[in-house]
Formats: structure tokens, sequence, C-alpha cells
């Protein structure tokens, strides 16, 4: 008698917990569980639901869904709160970027089974009670705050936080102002407190792993986040001194005028200073993972060679690169100084965009990913698609004194976008991807046949010049 395959239903609800579950989306788990009574229990009870989800609703709604979702684990929610106050201009409502979410159509519900709220990511209620800004959480969100993961408050005035608020993980106070309370944040794991133009003590921030304070101007001493993972200080007008910080993981200061000294901060792993006008002694930053200076006027980048990830971009004044490298990902886009780059032999991923003094690249070989767009001195490049090559994607868009590419059909990848002067693809048969957009003078696309991705519409635009020609 043959043996009878089980069925999906047969596998243990664990199986479902641990592997099943975790690649559905959100909406697939809800049609899944009105399929039957055995799937709804499956979707409702026995899996755990990681899934973000984001609920914008009054808080009836919001018990509902929680109610009958006992399992879901990362939810973040936006009560409606009403405002008495006038509205002030210097309070920012910075809205947080949106996922973007499949298109989810109401699942068929079945007869037998309890109507479930449908489009649970984002219900939708505006017409309904806002939540006066003035009543402390403990009387409407509080009794749920324990079902929560993130809190979303941003852009609310006079706001009054309740003890109930160390249940979350994540509260988004952006925007906000006049916010009582704030003592009850110390057991958050991340607060984003951003445009928070009120905010001038911190010290109720001690010990968030992750604070967000952009452009809080009022802010000066951060002395009380030595202890955090993560600190985002983009554009405090008022900071000064960050030796506080000089043992976070994690620390942004773009565009922070107040700040001259960085030598405290060689032991951060990631740090971005890009904007810092006034920082110009970088030397110190060696043990740096991920380093970003941007648009400084700095001239000395020799003790940055073990770098990980360093961006350099827009550093008119660096002409010296013979030290970096051993570098792994190298942005030296806009650094219009710059002229050797031979020493760059064994960067893996390196930008050049924009550096007009280069004219040779020759030692570029075994760069994996190399931009060098808007190199407007260069002309000979063929010289990268020799035998031995390392180079798996190479742009040269905009490089008008290139007139040859035909050794260049080895590597996979290649942009040549606006490079007005290249008349023919000869030798690119073994291009995979390749975009040929404003290419004005070619005529012949015969060796286009074996390329797997192209610009359709380029290619249509070429056809039609062609044809009238």
């Amino acid at each position: 008698m043959p043996s009878t395959a089980p069925s999906i239903m047969d596998l243990p609800p664990l199986v479902w917990d641990a592997h099943l579950a975790p690649l559905l989306s959100l909406s697939e788990v809800m049609s899944i569980s009105t399929l039957n009574r055995s799937f709804h229990k499956l979707m409702h009870h026995a899996v755990t639901l990681y899934h973000p989800v984001d609920i914008n609703a009054p808080v009836d709604q919001l018990e509902a869904i929680t109610d009958a979702w006992t399992n879901l684990k990362a939810i973040t929610y936006k009560p409606f709160v009403r405002s008495d106050e006038p509205y002030n201009n210097e309070s920012i409502y910075h809205l947080p970027h949106r996922q973007q979410h499949d298109n989810i159509d109401e699942p068929e519900g079945e007869m037998d089974i309890p109507d479930i709220n449908p489009r649970m990511e984002h219900v939708i209620a505006q017409s309904v009670p806002a939540i006066p800004s003035k009543d402390k959480l403990s009387g409407s969100v509080g009794k749920l705050m324990h079902r929560l993961h993130s809190l979303d408050l941003s852009g609310t005035h006079r706001l009054e936080l309740s003890p109930g608020i160390h249940h979350l993980q994540h509260l988004n106070l952006s925007g906000s102002s006049h916010i009582r309370g704030l003592e009850h944040l110390h057991t958050l794991r991340s607060v984003d407190m951003s445009y928070c133009h009120d905010l001038s003590d911190v010290t109720p921030l001690a010990n968030v792993a992750t604070v967000d304070l952009s452009y809080c101007h009022a802010v000066s001493d951060i002395s009380p986040l030595q202890h955090a993972t993560a600190v985002f200080l983009n554009m405090c007008k008022s900071i000064s001194q960050v030796h506080a910080l000089a043992n976070v993981h994690t620390v942004s200061l773009r565009n922070c005028s107040g700040i001259r000294d960085v030598s405290a901060l060689g032991h951060v792993h990631t740090l971005i200073l890009s904007g810092c006008k006034n920082v110009t002694d970088v030397r110190a930053l060696t043990h740096v993972h991920t380093l970003h200076l941007s648009g400084l006027n700095i001239q000395d980048v020799s003790m940055l060679g073990d770098c990980v990830d360093l961006n350099l971009r827009k550093c008119h004044r660096v002409s010296d690169v013979s030290s970096l490298g051993r570098v792994k990902t190298l942005d030296l886009s806009g650094c219009t100084s710059l002229e050797h780059v031979s020493a760059l032999r064994a960067v893996h991923t390196l930008n050049l965009s924009s550096c007009k003094r280069i004219t040779d690249v020759s030692a570029l070989l075994h760069v994996h990913h190399l931009t060098l767009s808007n190199c407007e001195a260069l002309e000979h490049v063929n010289v990268l698609g020799r035998e031995g090559s390392s180079i798996q994607y190479l742009d040269v868009s905009n490089c008008r004194g290139i007139t040859s590419i035909s050794a260049l059909g080895r590597i996979p990848v290649l942009n040549i976008s606006r490079c007005h002067n290249i008349t023919t693809l000869d030798g690119l048969s073994h291009v995979t991807n390749l975009d040929i957009s404003f290419c004005r003078q070619l005529s012949d696309l015969s060796p286009l046949y074996s390329i797997q991705v192209y610009h359709p519409l380029t290619i249509r635009l070429i056809y039609s010049r062609i044809r009238r020609s």
C-alpha cells in the first residue's frame, strides 16, 4: 500500500514557528489563518510573529488587534494625539520613513471564524476622537504598553509619559515639545528625540542604548550618554566637547560646527563627522572601522590606513592617499586635488568620481567595484580590461575623453553612459550588464546580442537615430 505524503497541516507547530512563519509576509499569515479552524489557531497562537506592524488608529482598535493577535511582537503604534496648543513652528513634526509594504488584500474569512481586523499594518481611522495630549498615557495607551514594541508620539506637545513606558523597546518623540515624565525613559533600548528644540538636559537618557538627538540645538552637555551604544547628534549646534563619547560604538556628529577636537574618538567603531567644518586634524582616528569625513577641510590622512570603510568625499585638500591601500571601501569622489592613485590597487570598492586630475588608472586592475564617472581628464581605460583583471563593476560614465572601450569585454557590469566620444561597442560581447544611456555617437548595436541587462529606452532612442541617419 503506497505511503501517503504528510500534508502541511501535519507539521508540528514548532516547525511552523521556527522555519515557516518567518518566511511568510504578514498578509500571507492573515490569509492562511482564514482557511480553517486549525490554521486559525496555528497562526494566532502557535507561532510568534516578529513581522514589523505599524498601527495608526484609536486605542480601541489597537486593543482589538492585540486581543486577536496576541503573538505580534513588533508593533509600532502611533495614536491620534490632539493638541490644544497653537501651532509652534519650533516643534518640527519629523515624520519617520514609512517602510514599503506589499499591497495587502482583505482575506476572505470563513463564516464560522470570528471576523479579524484586516489591514492591521496600517489602520486608518481619522474620524475618531483623538487622545488629548494633556492626558497621561496610563489612562489610554498605558494599559496596552506591554503589547507594543515601539510607540510613535512624534510631533506631540505637553504630553506626560507614564511609568508603563518601560515595556517598550523604542519610543519616538521626534519633533515633540514640553514632554514631562522623561525620567521613565531610562529602561528603554532606543529613543528618538530629534528636533526636540526645548530639550537641554539629557540626563534621563543616561541608560538608553540608542539615542537620536539630531537637531536638538539646546543640547550642549552630552556626558550622560557615555554608556550608550549608538548616539546620533547631527546638526547639534551647541555641542563642542565630545570626549564623553570615546567608548560609544556608533557616533554620528554630522554638521556639528562647534566641534574642533575629535582626538578622543579614535576607538569608536563607526564615526560620522561629515560636514564638521572646523575639524581639521583626524590623525587620532587610526582605529575607527567606519569613518565618514566628507566635506572636511583636512589634508593629512596618512594615519587612516587601517580604516575598513573610509569616506573622504569632497575633501578638496587631500592629495596624498598613498597610505590608504589597505582600506576595503574608499570614497574619494570629488577630491579635486587628487592625481596619483596607484597605491589603491588593493582596495575592494573605490569611488573616484569627479576626481578631475586623474589620468592614470592602470594600477587599479584588482579593484572589484570601481567608479570613475566624471573624471574629465581620463582618456585610457582599456588597460582595466586586460587579462587578470578582477574588476566586476566599472562606471566611466560622463568621461568624455574616453574614445575606446574595446578591451573592457571581460568586465561583467559596465556603465559608459554619456561618453559622447565612444562610437563602437566592439569587444563587449561578454559584458552582461551595460548602460549606454546618451551615447549618441553609437551606430552599430550588433555586439549587444549577448548582453543580459541593458536600458531598453536607450536602445530604442539609438535605433531611432540610426534609422533617421
